[in-house]
């Protein structure tokens, strides 16, 4: 009964992800180009973390690559979103974009009624301290975004402010986030000249992926050395951390507007489209499949893993527009 139910789910997955989407063309990163990118960064996480699984640190820079990913076209996004619509209802949109689906998953996977009255449970919730270092680091620049886009006065000073908060992050920060330091900046720029990277042509696109392409592969050779591999949490470390990750991210975002198969493919302009709600659950469906299957990884254990993965997430995804939209309805009628 179980598994002819999970049959189902996959189906209907298989059907919408190849059923027909929404074509637009916006140059370098359209819609549809960003939806594939944030597929690729999804799965380049997950698969960093399945190597973890499996025992070998292999794949480690993948999972560095494809947040770094995610980071560039988040400030991208609220940039273009800021020339459209400034800063209205940009704490809103927040809310219901990145915290709901959040705290729904907390629901489904906490049983959050039984720890509601513990600190470390509201840290977590709010990723203070003990939640996922990713939305904590987000929410971050989230707020120095809207800090320097909120007021005109600020406005004029935004790249200093951008530079300094920059700079902290860099010296102050655990490595994790130290690496992802110049990503979110790299974005804004990007949606500040974006009428100038439309124009950018296939050619000089891939010049600049493969310049990328060298940098990263340069950088992780240059990691290994003894000295420099001795103490993660060192600037020459750190620094050839930032390049491989936002090289990496470079590459991908100027490679896949002009690769055909990349772009067109409908299986990753799917994952892409539920690429937050992987983020968010696919440790706990590993966790929880690794304990109904048995204590060891196995191939067939990363085979159910896929498919419940992406039942589950397009599930996910689907409440999270439920609740989304009537959220916004409410909103709507209560300020009417």
């Amino acid at each position: 009964m179980i598994l002819s139910f999970v049959d189902l789910l996959i189906v209907i997955i298989l059907l919408f992800a190849f059923g027909k989407r929404k074509e637009t063309s916006d140059g370098l990163l359209s819609f549809n180009n960003t939806m594939v990118m944030r597929g690729i960064a999804i799965l380049m996480v997950v698969i960093h973390h399945m190597s973890l699984w499996f025992g070998t640190n292999i794949f480690t820079p993948l999972g560095g690559g494809g947040v770094a990913i995610f980071l560039i076209l988040s400030g991208f996004g609220l940039t273009k979103s800021y020339q459209k619509n400034g800063v209205s209802k940009f704490w809103w949109k927040r809310f219901v974009g990145v915290f709901i689906p959040w705290l729904l998953v907390v629901c489904l996977t906490m049983q959050p009624w039984k720890a509601y009255d513990q600190q470390w449970f509201w840290k977590y919730l709010f990723f203070i301290d003990f939640g996922p270092w990713y939305l904590q680091y987000l929410f971050v620049w989230y707020i120095i975004f809207y800090m320097t886009h909120c007021h005109m006065m600020m406005f004029r000073f935004r790249w200093y402010i951008i530079g300094i908060s920059t700079l902290a992050m860099f010296w102050c920060w655990t490595p994790i986030q130290q690496e992802q330091s110049l990503c979110f900046p790299l974005g804004v720029w990007m949606g500040e000249n974006y009428h100038r990277l439309k124009s950018v042509n296939r050619h000089t696109c891939l010049k600049i992926a493969s310049f990328a392409v060298v940098g990263s592969v340069v950088a992780l050779g240059a990691k290994q050395i003894p000295w420099i591999r001795s103490d993660i949490s060192s600037i020459p470390f750190v620094t050839l951390q930032i390049v491989l990750k936002t090289a990496m991210a470079i590459a991908v975002i100027a490679v896949v507007p002009f690769v055909t198969w990349l772009n067109r493919n409908r299986f990753l302009w799917f994952t892409g489209l539920i690429s937050y709600e992987m983020y968010l659950i696919h440790g706990f469906i590993y966790d929880y499949l690794l304990t109904l299957m048995g204590s060891e990884t196995t191939l067939l254990l990363m085979c159910w893993f896929w498919l419940v993965n992406y039942a589950a997430c397009y599930l996910l995804f689907k409440a999270d527009d439920g609740i989304g939209n009537l959220l916004n309805t409410i909103r709507k009628k209560a300020i009417s």
